[in-house]
């Protein structure tokens, strides 16, 4: 899928690591928002930039203690349809303060790319 950021395809330097897989030894990796909030100071430890990535059912609020030490949140959606992504990103942006890279991965469509930029996002990985 291609990684769309200032109005041009780029290369996604960041691996996404599912429950259970192994922390490589280097490289940007994002997290799902469950396990770095168990092994955050582990995480945040490596000499690597860390990112998380939000299901549509986790709350923002929980990464409040780790906002500027990560560089990179994804926000998932789903389905197209699903629109609590939109909110979070705004919750993210106006009210936490989050100035990272805030990127909509999953089943995002171009289409909904003026969308979610007044919502916040920067980055988008589209269908």
């Amino acid at each position: 899928m291609p990684l769309i950021k200032d109005r041009a395809e780029v290369e996604d330097t960041w691996t996404f690591l599912e429950d259970g897989a192994d922390l490589p030894s280097s490289g940007c990796i994002t997290v799902p928002l469950a396990k770095l909030t168990e092994d955050g100071d582990a995480l945040l430890s490596r000499n690597q930039q860390i990112g998380v990535r939000l299901a549509p059912a986790d709350d923002p609020h929980d990464l409040t203690p780790f906002l500027d030490r990560i560089s990179l949140i994804e926000i998932d959606f789903p389905k197209y349809t699903d629109g609590r992504g939109y909110s979070q990103a705004q919750l993210l942006r106006r009210r936490l303060g989050y100035a990272g890279e805030l990127r909509a991965v999953g089943h995002v469509l171009r289409d909904q790319i003026l969308y979610m930029n007044r919502s916040g996002f920067d980055a988008y990985q589209t269908s």
